[in-house]
């Protein structure tokens, strides 16, 4: 098993659904940089991974999921990994102040892995640029 800097849990219904190419790009641009990403286009997946096996450092939310809110999946995960950083993701502009990190869409795998590096304290890309 690699050692991973951190793991990261990135749920999206609409862009993870859409496009299998886009997920296996930013999985290998994250692994390249020792960065486990995974990624999930299911809500209620979501929520099952987040309430029984919350073994992830960072959870990355879209606002908009369908019936539900990104931010329903970050208060899950405040309560059964309070130590997991959180940020989320929109097309909108709505920063809340209940997530450590806010991400305007679209982004590209580089600005994404650049501000979950920030928000772990972890150092920028160096060799592994996109």
């Amino acid at each position: 098993m690699a050692d991973w800097k951190a793991k990261i849990y990135f749920v999206d219904d609409d862009l993870f659904l859409e496009d299998k190419d886009l997920v296996s790009y930013f999985e290998s641009h994250f692994k390249r940089n020792e960065y486990l990403l995974v990624c999930e286009g299911n809500i209620e997946g979501a929520y099952e991974y987040i309430r029984d096996n919350p073994a992830y450092d960072v959870l990355i939310a879209d606002l908009s999921l369908g019936r539900y809110s990104g931010l329903d999946l970050i208060n899950l995960s405040k309560r059964t990994r309070p130590s997991a950083k959180n940020m989320l993701v929109s097309g909108y502009n709505s920063p809340n102040s209940l997530v450590d990190k806010f991400l305007q869409k679209p982004f590209t795998s580089k600005e994404l892995l650049r501000e979950v590096q920030l928000l772990l304290g972890h150092s920028f890309l160096s060799s592994s640029e996109e």
